[in-house]
Parts: C-alpha cells; structure tokens; sequence
C-alpha cells in the first residue's frame, strides 16, 4: 500500500512538473502573438478611422517583435507594395518610424 501511494505522489509531482514548464514554454509566445495581433489592430484602427485609409487600400498589416525596436507594425499599401511602413505606439500615439522597400525591390527606387 505504501509503494503505490508514493508512486502515486511521484506521478503527481511529474505531472506537476511538466505542466509547470510547458505552461513556463508555451505562455510567452502566446503573448508575444496576443501582442502583435493586437498592435496591428490598434494600427489598423488609427489608418483607417485617423488616416482615412480604406481596408481595401491596405495590402498587409503585420505586428512585428523585433530586436530594436521590440514591437512594431509593418504596414504594406496596395498602391505601394514596394514600401514597407513601420509603424510603433507610444504612450497610445501611433507613430510613422520609418520606411524602407521590400526585400527584392532596387533600392534605387529610394533615391
């Protein structure tokens, strides 16, 4: 009776500890994700409602966790697809970092 009570609880401590640490593994890229469906949508919302954009003109919108700066919106418009925009939020401001052309496009085009 004693071994299978202290298998038991060794079984439980494993299961324990696994969930543990897949809850440890799994959590932040589920927030990393949560975060950059977010971002985008806060981004979408300001082109569209601030911006005056339509949905249509707006090719991709995609939130990007990067090295610097951590979290971004890359945005792509269809009239110009060659162009990446970044976007980034600051104390809730949406703010127009930077742009640069699309991998494969001549960078000439930006002179």
């Amino acid at each position: 009776m004693l071994v299978i009570r202290e298998d038991l609880t060794l079984t439980k401590k494993r299961a324990f500890l696994l969930l543990f640490f897949a809850i440890i593994i799994v959590l932040p890229f589920c927030y990393i994700e949560w975060k950059k469906h977010y971002l985008a949508k806060q981004v979408e919302e300001y082109l569209i409602e601030d911006k005056g954009y339509d949905l249509q003109e707006i090719k991709s919108i995609e939130g990007i966790f990067s090295k610097m700066p951590v979290w971004s919106v890359r945005v792509v418009f269809e009239d110009e697809s060659d162009i990446n925009y970044d976007y980034q939020i600051e104390s809730g401001n949406v703010l127009q970092v930077r742009e640069y052309p699309r991998k494969g496009v001549n960078k000439s085009f930006f002179k």
